[in-house]
């Protein structure tokens, strides 16, 4: 979660530098000594990919790639002025589609579909078939998250993120205060 800072940039804002022992974060693995932003690939999502990818922007070289009918309607210019790019295609789950996208060069590639069969096919064809060395899967149902346990593959499963978010305890107190009123 952001916070802000009594100048009103987030936490996230802050640039910390890399530590001493050369240690980097897992997207600037490799990268040699130069300032050059780190590229990030969204594949599906619809309005969220879309959103994900304008928040990261300011940050990153991002592109997201999504199916031809998901979020035409709201994006087909807003990519030039966000620094970020679109690209539609027909079938996100096809390798010839995947392997046009040149997905092997990218720092990152985030796959969330919506859908976590799909998810998880575009995640095995990343990872065997396109050799992109750094995947992570937005699962939806955290009951699938044992089958994307795949070396080089990060898992982030939306119901877990907003359960942590929310908080269980407030809304079970919620809950129970909600059924305490009603019962009087």
């Amino acid at each position: 979660m952001a916070t802000t800072s009594n100048d009103g940039r987030s936490a996230t804002d802050e640039r910390v530098p890399p530590p001493e022992d050369g240690d980097q974060p897992p997207a600037q693995r490799g990268r040699q000594e130069t300032e050059e932003a780190v590229s990030i690939v969204l594949v599906g999502g619809g309005h969220v990919g879309r959103a994900l990818a304008e928040m990261l922007a300011g940050d990153a070289t991002v592109r997201h790639i999504d199916t031809m009918d998901s979020t035409a309607d709201r994006t087909t210019d807003a990519g030039d002025r966000l620094g970020e790019e679109t690209v539609f295609v027909p079938d996100i789950t096809s390798l010839s589609e995947l392997r046009a996208q040149s997905l092997d060069e990218e720092d990152l590639v985030v796959v969330l579909t919506g859908n976590d069969a799909r998810t998880l096919l575009v995640t095995q064809l990343l990872r065997t078939k396109l050799g992109v060395t750094s995947v992570c899967a937005v699962v939806v149902d955290p009951r699938n998250a044992d089958a994307f346990h795949i070396p080089g593959v990060d898992v982030v499963c939306t119901a877990s993120v907003l359960a942590d978010a929310v908080g269980t305890e407030h809304i079970l107190e919620r809950a129970i205060d909600t059924t305490d009123s009603g019962a009087g």
